[in-house]
Parts: C-alpha cells; sequence; structure tokens
C-alpha cells in the first residue's frame, strides 16, 4: 500500500493556553500512522495526548497495553517531534496539547503519513 502525505499549517500558540489540534481523518485501511510536530520557542516542554474517535464527533484517549495514555513531548531544545502509531483502528485523531503553563512558543506544522 502507498502511502499518503499531508503537511497542514498551524498556529497553535502557548499563549492560548492548553488547546486541541484539528482533527486528522484516518484513512480506510490504515493501520500505520506517523506525526511529526514542528515548533519553535517554547519556554518549557509541551505535551500531546493522543486521542482517538470512531465516529469523528467524541473523542477518547487513546491507552497503552497498561492503560497509560500515549503521549508526545515536545522538547523545548528541539525544533521537532515524531510519533509512530501502529494498529490504531479509529476513524480520526487528534492531540490534546498541554503547554505545561507555558506561556511562550507555538506549534507551526504537522507532517502527517499514513499508509
Amino acid at each position: 500500500m502507498a502511502y499518503e502525505r499531508k503537511i497542514i499549517q498551524l498556529t497553535i500558540n502557548g499563549s492560548g493556553g492548553d488547546t486541541y489540534t484539528p482533527v486528522f481523518l484516518v484513512p480506510d485501511g490504515s493501520s500505520k500512522i506517523t506525526v511529526q510536530f514542528t515548533y519553535a520557542s517554547l519556554a518549557y516542554d509541551t505535551t500531546l495526548y493522543l486521542e482517538q474517535s470512531a465516529d469523528g464527533k467524541n473523542f477518547d484517549p487513546v491507552l497503552d497495553i497498561s492503560s497509560v495514555p500515549l503521549t508526545l513531548v515536545l522538547n523545548k531544545l528541539n525544533p521537532s517531534a515524531t510519533i509512530n502509531i501502529v494498529n490504531l483502528l479509529s476513524m480520526a485523531i487528534r492531540f490534546k496539547v498541554d503547554f505545561n503553563a507555558a506561556e511562550t512558543g507555538s506549534i507551526s506544522a504537522v507532517a502527517y503519513l499514513t499508509e
């Protein structure tokens, strides 16, 4: 199966407090998802919590085998962070963004790959 790539420009600022990314649809049959966020000027590390939806409207946390929420940490010292998601059966995903009380920095784009 060929992969599909989308680059989505974002304007998610730490000054706006905690928020959510846009919803990303998961193409039928996709079992592999890679998401790479680019960001700048974060005062603190920022935590993203993966959420999923079967109806595109109601979202719930994605949990690992030990019932721990799946997260991605944006290290303030790096310009990007990537997460690979395998075997997630879902119609849509999004990320809850926790700026950890930072009021500076922003997430500027996301590269979204599915296979």
